[in-house]
């Protein structure tokens, strides 16, 4: 039996989403502003849509070069894109210029929108519908602290640039060759390290004492050319800054890496492997599906690295991580 209902009314009701507002800095807030396509009336009345289009105000205290706004929309762009685990890119971009300000009356100004082009590299297009519980973060994650999150990803911007442009390099490059993905991966985990935890092994005034010792001990002709051999000797090794970063984030890895030895003794031996291409590291090197779930591991430790310097505690990340699993990842 089908049953045949017929509903003679129906009512839409809409409620736009209040503007979210941060202040980045002295200098600068952004909002996040929602604005809506209502239907069209007419006499013969065939369909009704509200359609929302996103955007996001960069408010500046004072104007500035168009390049500037680029690298705000770069931050704010990959900001995004590590939320929801795909790349973002912007559809329209307007602005405002002192030329076009309109005085409407005295005190008050309206400056008229002006629509920006640009040439901009191929744009991949998704596969599917990005769901809700395949992204690392939703708004909903971070709502309660919004500002203090964005404020985070900009101050660390100028110090973890080189990471953010070879993680999102990653995302943004899903044709990428699976060796190169790792590679990249292994370079952002490494700079991570150099530039956010210790990058010696020895204090510098013991490290320059042996180097002393060393070069006072070889025969002058061979000085120079040990001393650039030695240049970068007092660096930790990949291998310690893997140690390092897994250490400082043991409460959320282990959920993801069972045996840290083994995914050590694989990655070190793979990235010297691709790095050099040593015939006695081919069999110890990570291919196919193992270097497919050794890169995954890598990306979500990458991920967990970037969460927590965006000020994620450590019960955030291990649930957040958890959640984004089912984005196809496998381990």
């Amino acid at each position: 039996m089908i049953a045949n209902i017929v509903f003679k009314e129906y009512l839409i009701r809409y409620k736009r989403p209040e503007p979210v507002q941060a202040t980045v800095n002295d200098d600068l807030r952004i909002s996040i502003v929602v604005r809506a396509d209502l239907p069209t009336i007419s006499t013969a009345q065939k369909e009704a849509c509200i359609k929302e289009k996103t955007f996001i105000d960069i408010e500046p205290k004072k104007a500035k070069p168009l390049e500037e706004y680029w690298k705000v929309m770069y931050l704010i762009q990959n900001f995004l894109s590590l939320g929801i685990m795909a790349p973002v890119h912007p559809l329209a971009i307007t602005g405002k210029i002192k030329a076009l300000e309109v005085v409407i009356e005295k005190g008050k100004t309206h400056h008229l929108r002006i629509s920006i082009f640009y040439k901009v590299p191929a744009i991949s297009q998704a596969t599917e519908e990005i769901m809700r519980f395949h992204m690392l973060f939703t708004f909903k994650d971070i709502s309660d602290s919004f500002q203090v999150f964005i404020r985070n990803w900009f101050e660390k911007a100028e110090v973890l640039k080189p990471v953010y442009d070879l993680y999102f390099g990653t995302l943004y490059n899903p044709r990428m060759y699976l060796h190169q993905r790792f590679l990249s991966l292994i370079h952002a985990i490494e700079s991570y390290h150099r530039r956010i935890m210790r990058n010696y092994e020895l204090p510098e005034d013991e490290y320059i004492k042996k180097i002393t010792e060393i070069l006072d001990a070889v025969p002058r002709n061979y000085e120079r050319w040990l001393e650039w051999k030695l240049k970068y000797s007092n660096e930790p090794r990949l291998r310690q800054r893997l140690e390092d970063i897994l250490e400082a984030c043991s409460e959320v890895v282990d959920t993801i890496i069972d045996d840290r030895g083994s995914f050590v003794d694989k990655t070190v031996d793979t990235r010297n492997y691709l790095t050099h291409y040593d015939p006695k590291l081919k069999e110890r090197a990570a291919d196919g599906i193992e270097l497919y779930n050794l890169t995954q591991k890598l990306g979500v430790l990458l991920e967990i690295c970037l969460l927590k310097e965006l000020g994620f505690g450590s019960d955030n990340i291990k649930s957040l991580t958890t959640r984004a699993r089912g984005r196809g990842t496998l381990f």
